[in-house]
């Protein structure tokens, strides 16, 4: 059983790093057409409807109305950090940034994740973490500066990816401290509602583009806004709540760095960027931090599967 369960962590934590990888992709192309409050109501929207189509809407329902009480407020805010602020924050910031500086600073979720899962969630770091993290923040910098052939400077939607990554770091170790015993397809199935419902109360003091945009959205982008929907968004996040239950959340995070490297490689089959050397070599970092941390690193204890077991016991009674 404890096989089992860490199997479906690392499973789960292969997808969730696949499906991420597509992210930046679907996201780039879509967002020639839709605005970065249209592109948050849209994904949120059709996140929603994937989930709901999976579950059942009425089960779902029935689910959360039966949540405990000192669990909601943990809920609501990983829906406005996770659903609604950090992905504006994010979109927001890509219009008044660089793509080599939203590469780095957008991967700085890696360490704010390793520094809040020590904090607040006592996590121990040893010499593995520090250099796979070493190894893989040389190959993040590696791809941010394209080879060292470029320079960062910093402009003012750099410090929103940095606020979005902060953001997005602070509702996983929430959801890991607070909810872990909850179902992933609850947690998004919640976060997608609140998004949605504080997009139509800001709609009432804001202006949104969204019926224009949606009028002359083009076609042949339909698929686009679709994977990113379901793969880079409800696949990705679901993925990643069943993987940071079962395994601890700074070998999620070190591993979940893998996807600055697939993101180039997807952005070529989808969008048809041009890959370059530096990424190759960059891959080859991520890839030497990501094996020595899986060899020599820390990982789930027995007492964490024993606790993990006894929570899915207790839910099942």
């Amino acid at each position: 059983m404890r096989l089992s369960s860490q199997a479906i962590g690392w499973l789960a934590l292969v997808t969730t790093t696949i499906a991420g990888s597509t992210y930046s992709a679907f996201a780039k192309d879509i967002s020639r057409a839709l605005s970065p409050w249209s592109l948050l109501f849209l994904s949120e929207f059709l996140t929603l409807l994937f989930v709901t189509a999976s579950f059942g809407c009425i089960p779902l329902l029935q689910q959360t109305y039966r949540l405990s009480k000192e669990i909601l407020l943990p809920l609501f805010i990983i829906a406005i950090l996770n659903s609604a602020l950090a992905p504006l924050l994010w979109f927001t910031g890509l219009q008044g940034t660089a793509a080599v500086n939203a590469s780095l600073f957008g991967s700085s979720d890696v360490f704010f994740l390793i520094i809040l899962a020590t904090i607040i969630l006592r996590e121990s770091i040893g010499r593995a973490h520090i250099a796979a993290a070493g190894c893989i923040a040389l190959g993040i910098v590696f791809v941010a500066l394209r080879g060292f052939e470029e320079h960062v400077t910093l402009q003012w939607g750099d410090v929103l990816i940095l606020m979005a990554s902060f953001n997005y770091s602070v509702g996983s170790i929430v959801f890991r401290k607070y909810l872990h015993h909850i179902e992933p397809q609850i947690v998004i199935f919640f976060r997608s509602c609140v998004a949605l419902g504080i997009f139509f109360i800001t709609s009432l003091f804001v202006p949104h583009p969204l019926l224009h945009e949606m009028r002359s959205f083009p076609l042949n982008l339909v698929p686009a806004l679709l994977g990113f929907a379901f793969i880079a968004r409800f696949l990705n996040v679901f993925m990643y709540y069943i993987a940071i239950d079962r395994l601890e959340v700074t070998t999620v995070s070190i591993f979940n760095s893998l996807s600055i490297v697939l993101g180039p490689v997807f952005a070529f089959i989808l969008i048809e960027e041009r890959l370059h050397w530096y990424h190759f070599v960059a891959g080859g970092f991520l890839f030497i931090g990501t094996l020595l941390f899986e060899f020599i690193g820390v990982h789930p204890t027995k007492t964490h599967h024993r606790n993990y077991l006894d929570r899915r016991i207790h839910n099942a009674s």
